[in-house]
């Protein structure tokens, strides 16, 4: 849901940061170019990690890039947390993390997405390209719409949550926070998935899924419990 205090769909600042340096900031950064915006650093926790750009400098941590910072005004950036799952709750944390740092997160569509004008879209919500959010759905907070992905009418997707590359949520459907469906699974009309959920590739999901399962399968079944260490 579109909020005072953040920066509305596709009205993005100049300059961005992104908090994350693997594939989903190479994966945004043409998407934010072609919205009028750019990237000017890169932060990512991983010790020695290459920046993902030639041109954008990489800063170990927020320690290493607090420096950069100070000499600037903060409300005059926004950012992007470009980490995909299974890491929803860690983006939901940096999210609120750089929001008391002054930042701004930015929600932003591909402009060959199609989004009704009903949807609400909460704050870092990332939708990419061909994607489509139909009537009255409504995404939370660090939501991740992929590539060709279909979000049906009246879907509630919470915070953290991740849609992979071309699946297919039909109508009225519920996911969780944290909750990841994979890349070309389908999910039938009515159904809930449970918190921190995955859904595998390929997977027809018939029925409710509880929280904290992994399940595969046309239909699916459960094939495991979450690990302990990706919900901490």
């Amino acid at each position: 849901m579109i909020k005072k205090n953040i920066c509305e769909l596709n009205d993005l600042p100049k300059e961005l940061i992104f908090y994350g340096g693997a594939d989903q900031a190479r994966v945004i950064r043409p998407i934010i170019k072609s919205l009028g915006s750019d990237v000017c650093a890169v932060i990512d926790d991983t010790p020695n990690l290459a920046s993902p750009f030639d041109d954008v400098a990489i800063f170990e941590g927020w320690d290493t890039f607090k420096p950069w910072l100070s000499g600037r005004r903060a409300s005059n950036y926004g950012f992007v947390i470009t980490i995909g799952n299974p890491f929803g709750h860690i983006r939901c944390k940096l999210h609120d993390f750089l929001v008391k740092q002054n930042l701004c997160p930015v929600s932003f569509a591909d402009p060959s997405a199609n989004i009704d004008s009903s949807v609400q879209i909460g704050p870092g919500a990332q939708i990419m390209r061909n994607a489509i959010v139909n009537v009255d759905s409504v995404l939370g907070k660090q939501c991740i719409i992929n590539t060709g992905a279909i979000v049906e009418h009246d879907d509630i997707l919470g915070d953290g949550v991740e849609i992979g590359p071309g699946a297919i949520l039909c109508g009225r459907v519920r996911v969780d926070n944290f909750a990841w469906i994979c890349s070309g699974a389908t999910i039938k009309p009515r159904v809930s998935i449970g918190e921190y959920s995955v859904v595998g590739a390929g997977s027809v999901v018939i029925r409710n899924i509880e929280q904290r399962v992994i399940v595969a399968g046309v239909p699916t079944k459960i094939i495991k419990n979450v690990d302990e260490e990706r919900i901490l």
